[in-house]
């Protein structure tokens, strides 16, 4: 079994050994893991939010007019205002954990097993590719970042959600 070190240069290996035509191919097929990957993750959000009574809309640009950064959401859930102080701080720290729990896991599952995945070779390792990218997005909306307030921002400090 090989380290993740390993497994990451094979990836790359793999997909910058693909002539031109198919490396583009599977860099491509990267985007579509990654808009699956942040469709899950906001799904993951609304459903856990759905456990607690809270209903949302999914969103494109859901956060524009409320942050400078608002353009790194580009999908996102908006919760309806008059259900955000329904939830307890707990409640939504799971809401928020809910995410990034779903990014790890398809980002994971894409990166070990996208090589072995039945299908041409640019699709296999535009999967494994797409994974191991789609962890490092994973990893920065895990960490508390206050000025982005992000998924563990919130996981930190959920009394963010509620509109000061």
């Amino acid at each position: 079994m090989m380290n993740p070190l390993q497994h990451a240069k094979v990836v790359w290996n793999t997909v910058s050994d693909l002539p031109i035509q198919q490396a583009s191919a599977a860099l491509a097929f990267v985007l579509v893991v990654a808009v699956v990957a942040v469709l899950m993750h906001e799904g993951a959000h609304w459903s856990v939010a759905r456990i607690f009574g809270v209903s949302g809309q999914f969103r494109i640009f859901a956060r524009r007019g409320e942050s400078r950064l608002w353009f790194l959401s580009v999908f996102a859930i908006k919760f309806r205002e008059e259900d955000v102080p329904a939830l307890s701080h707990g409640q939504w720290r799971a809401v928020a954990a809910a995410g990034p729990f779903v990014d790890v896991s398809v980002a994971l599952s894409c990166f070990t097993f996208g090589l072995d995945l039945p299908g041409p070779v640019w699709l296999t390792a535009g999967v494994a590719l797409g994974g191991l990218l789609y962890f490092l997005s994973a990893l920065m909306n895990s960490v508390p970042l206050p000025f982005l307030k992000n998924d563990g921002w919130v996981v930190v400090r959920p009394s963010v959600v509620y509109k000061d």
